[in-house]
């Protein structure tokens, strides 16, 4: 050691405490948020643009491998391949898939070919939010009659990508 020192000296000690709780005040603040303000509100399709991988690169994953609940992968890109049900109108259809999933698919910023019920059609999109509400209003609008097999997608909608919709020929 060194002259006249203390090898067990008070001042590294006090100062290690000093430190220590120095820290520890900061994780708790930290823990409570303390100075991280207030979240924006967001909406649906803000959300999907967050949660979407960046890059153009991402791997499009088929729907009905997300499910039963998708929501947890709001931005995420899918495919549908399926058969359009109910009334198609100028604010989206409803498809069903070979899985029997009934899921609605908005309409897009891009003009989409003309959909009819019966076409067979492929749709490449994000996953985004469907309310409650919205949802019930769209399949009462469509004239949907969901048969006893089928399973309609709650709370999720597939927004297409510009040209994500692809009308099928037989």
């Amino acid at each position: 050691m060194h002259a006249e020192t203390e090898p067990e000296g008070a001042g590294w000690t006090w100062f290690i405490g000093i430190v220590a709780l120095g820290l520890f005040g900061w994780g708790v603040a930290e823990l409570m948020g303390v100075g991280a303000g207030v979240p924006a509100s967001v909406t649906s399709a803000q959300l999907a643009a967050e949660l979407a991988p960046p890059g153009g690169n991402e791997s499009i994953v088929e729907l009905h491998r997300l499910l039963p609940d998708a929501t947890d992968d709001l931005g995420r890109m899918v495919a549908v391949d399926g058969t359009v049900v109910g009334e198609a109108s100028n604010s989206g259809f409803w498809v069903r898939d070979l899985r029997d999933n009934i899921v609605f698919v908005g309409a897009g910023t891009d003009p989409m070919p003309r959909i009819e019920t019966g076409d067979d059609v492929r749709v490449v999109g994000r996953v985004a939010l469907l309310p409650p509400d919205e949802q019930a209003n769209r399949l009462e609008r469509a004239g949907l009659v969901v048969p006893a097999t089928a399973v309609v997608i709650r709370d999720v909608k597939v927004m297409p990508t510009p040209g994500g919709v692809e009308l099928l020929k037989d």
